[in-house]
């Protein structure tokens, strides 16, 4: 009876490990050298459904436009359907945050949707973006470098 529980215990254990180390290593993402269809980094989330997600830096005197935009494995854009958030790393330290609004948030606006908004970083040459997506219950962290590989 005893070797009975222990194996039963032994399989649940088992099928534990194999259903969560294969959602583990579903989640990938793997960076792109190429540029993506607006000219920003490309990179690849390879997922239940696979995406490409690509970050535009868009410089200004003062304020920078940064957009998110979110590709299937075609490379034609999907809209967005979640929220965002941009953490900017200069090189001296410092950091600025930013919520990433969706452009296209109901489903009667026209159009695909990305996630964009603006921060003011002046004459930045280089920084680290960390981009955070939200879509459901899950959430995607990029982190992008400034200038493009």
């Amino acid at each position: 009876m005893l070797k009975r529980n222990i194996r039963n215990i032994a399989a649940c254990c088992m099928l534990v490990l194999l259903t969560a180390g294969c959602a583990m290593f579903r989640y990938s993402i793997i960076p792109q050298d190429n540029k993506g269809p607006n000219g920003g980094a490309l990179a690849f989330i390879d997922q239940r459904v696979p995406d490409y997600v690509e970050f535009v830096a868009i410089p200004g005197e003062k304020d920078w436009v940064f957009q998110v935009f979110v590709y299937d494995k075609n490379l034609r854009q999907r809209d967005i359907c979640g929220s965002g958030y941009l953490t900017v790393e200069l090189p001296d330290g410092a950091k600025k945050s930013v919520d990433l609004w969706n452009t296209k948030p109901y489903f009667w606006s026209k159009g695909k949707g990305h996630l964009e908004n603006k921060l003011q970083l002046n004459d930045a040459k280089e920084f680290l973006a960390k981009v955070s997506i939200r879509r459901g219950r899950s959430v995607d962290r990029l982190t992008f470098k400034y200038p493009y590989n």
